[in-house]
């Protein structure tokens, strides 16, 4: 049932994404969702887990873009490994992690898709990336402390729903 629920998260993160930067064009930026959701699951659930739901979370995002496909892919799978790799070796889950963790795969997001984007397709994103920068850390923080609750939150409210064992008992029965 996680899969089902973050594959759902995923479709929905995107396409608010999506529809975003076309109802208010104009913004120089955008909070990442996708990269939000790759550093939740990595936090979540390790580095295998973030590697793999990054790529996937980055290979649509690399599908609904004009870009060069493959650079989100792998940005987005690094972030999730390396994410879920620092989480499970040197730091415990609290806000002040996630903070972190969130505003360092930022920034390496953004360092790995201009170095792909120069090397997959010739393009010199650096300017432009980097303008942006501030203001997209600013947004993927500020999104940060509302988002990763909300998808605490959402998640234990559809395991209770589609688990009928925890529905039946509250507690455990036998401890």
């Amino acid at each position: 049932m996680k899969g089902l629920f973050y594959t759902l998260i995923m479709f929905l993160a995107l396409l608010v994404q999506s529809v975003a930067y076309h109802i208010l064009p104009g913004f120089v930026a955008w909070p990442d969702f996708a990269l939000l959701l790759a550093v939740y699951v990595g936090i979540r659930f390790g580095p295998l887990g973030g590697l793999q739901f990054g790529a996937l979370v980055g290979f649509l995002q690399d599908s609904l873009s004009y870009g060069a496909l493959g650079a989100f892919m792998l940005s987005k799978g690094m972030i999730g490994y390396i994410v879920g790799k620092t989480q499970e070796k040197y730091i415990n889950d609290s806000t002040v992690s996630r903070t972190v963790m969130t505003f360092g795969g930022t920034v390496l997001d953004m360092t790995i898709y201009a170095v792909l984007i120069k090397t997959l397709h010739n393009d010199y994103a650096y300017g432009s990336i980097w303008k942006t920068a501030p203001a997209q850390m600013a947004l993927n923080l500020s999104f940060s402390f509302f988002f990763f609750p909300a998808l605490r939150l959402l998640e234990l409210g559809f395991e209770e729903l589609f688990n009928p064992a925890k529905r039946r008992y509250k507690t455990n029965p036998y401890g």
